[in-house]
């Protein structure tokens, strides 16, 4: 069944009805008490509140685990890991809703059941909750009391538009807004460089959050998605914004439908090039336009922002990221006593020491998406779910 684009909105590709539903889980996210250590409710709901949510519901009858279910309906980051599972003769399960398939699953391996939402992740033994780190402002303070590096920033509710003006004056142009909670640069925009585009990107984040956060924005670098597993497997990827490359013969337009009818293009992760008045005003600060032929391997960039829905591509970066930058990752890790995390770093160049390229960390994610990894495009196709797999082995049986 094809989505009526009407109802979806296209900063976050999500159902517009479901903006409703992150604002009020974010209004009862601010409402705890508990910010950063683990709570006895914390620890026993890590390892049995779905357990007993799903009996609940399942009792009334709203609710079903389902061990035949298809690989669509698990997402992306999670299908790796489910695979490794199976290939150990582990019985997967998947919650089922009167809606349609969620994101709980049941584990069933040595005679142990296990619950878990997205990820196995053992926050049961960490000192902090990985959550902590979801509260975008709450994880920037906390990084820079432990100094390491972050880019200035503050967050604001919806009725403090003023209040977020004044400060960007305080920290200066060029400025990003996004949502203080979310992932996947949901209504995020970057390379803000006045007043007036200020004001149409906070009203673009509060569709979507009744917070946002204003940062300042790091030019001229790369974002890099890293993960870790275990403080010790490290996996580091650049994104980039949609580009094409020249031959020498083609024409920029047949350049970008020539990329745009990859099979990858059409698949539920990398997008088709988004070609728009962004892409014109780069081409024509480079006196080139849509006709133009470009030289064997110039390359060009169509937007400034790297999200995926407008046709940005993931590399791997793993082993030319710099021992220092690695070191740094880390210590992250150590520093808060997270076994699998994500977090963002912008940087110049990978290669080089943060201390020597001015590189900052945007912020951590608890549960990081594998699939950056798993479908760069330069990479071997590292099999992130066998490390999770062995730190479910580790920590859970």
């Amino acid at each position: 069944m094809k989505k009526n684009k009407q109802n979806y909105c296209s900063d976050c590709e999500l159902p517009k009805s479901s903006h409703y539903g992150h604002w009020v889980e974010e209004i009862f996210s601010q409402l705890s008490f508990i910010k950063n250590k683990h709570s006895f409710f914390d620890r026993f709901s890590d390892r049995h509140l779905d357990k007993i949510l799903a009996g609940f519901f399942g009792f009334f009858g709203l609710v079903k685990w389902q061990t035949d279910f298809p690989d669509s309906a698990i997402l992306p980051r999670g299908r790796s890991f489910i695979n490794e599972a199976r290939k150990n003769n582990a019985q997967i399960a998947i919650l089922k809703s009167k809606l349609g398939y969620t994101n709980h699953f049941r584990l069933k391996i040595n005679g142990r059941t296990l619950y878990f939402d997205g990820l196995p992740t053992p926050q049961f033994i960490q000192k902090n909750q990985s959550s902590i780190f979801d509260d975008k402002q709450n994880g920037k303070e906390l990084l820079q009391q432990a100094g390491f590096p972050i880019l200035p920033g503050k967050s604001f509710w919806f009725w403090q538009s003023k209040k977020a003006l004044a400060y960007s004056q305080k920290i200066g142009f060029p400025l990003v807004v996004k949502p203080r909670y979310g992932s996947v640069a949901r209504h995020v925009r970057t390379n803000i460089q006045n007043l007036d585009e200020l004001k149409k990107a906070i009203k673009k984040s509060l569709e979507y959050s009744p917070t946002f956060l204003i940062e300042k924005y790091f030019q001229n670098g790369f974002a890099h998605r890293v993960t870790i597993i275990d403080t010790e497997h490290i996996f580091v990827a650049r994104q980039e914004p949609a580009h094409i490359i020249g031959d020498g013969k083609k024409n920029i337009l047949a350049l970008i439908e020539q990329k745009n009818s990859e099979p990858i293009r059409h698949g539920d992760f990398y997008h088709p090039l988004v070609f728009d008045e962004t892409s014109e005003k780069l081409l024509l600060e480079q006196n080139l336009d849509k006709n133009s032929i470009l030289k064997e391997n110039q390359k060009i960039y169509l937007q400034k922002d790297p999200f995926l829905r407008l046709g940005g591509d993931f590399f791997d970066v793993t082993e030319q990221t710099s021992p220092e930058n690695k070191k740094m990752f880390l210590q992250i890790a150590k520093t808060f006593d997270l076994k699998i995390f994500g977090l963002d770093f912008m940087s110049r160049d990978i290669s080089i020491p943060w201390t020597e390229n001015h590189g900052a960390i945007l912020e951590i994610n608890s549960l990081p998406c594998l699939e950056i990894h798993e479908l760069a495009q330069n990479t071997t196709t590292p099999n992130l779910g066998k490390f999770i797999f062995q730190l479910l082995k580790k920590y859970y049986l």
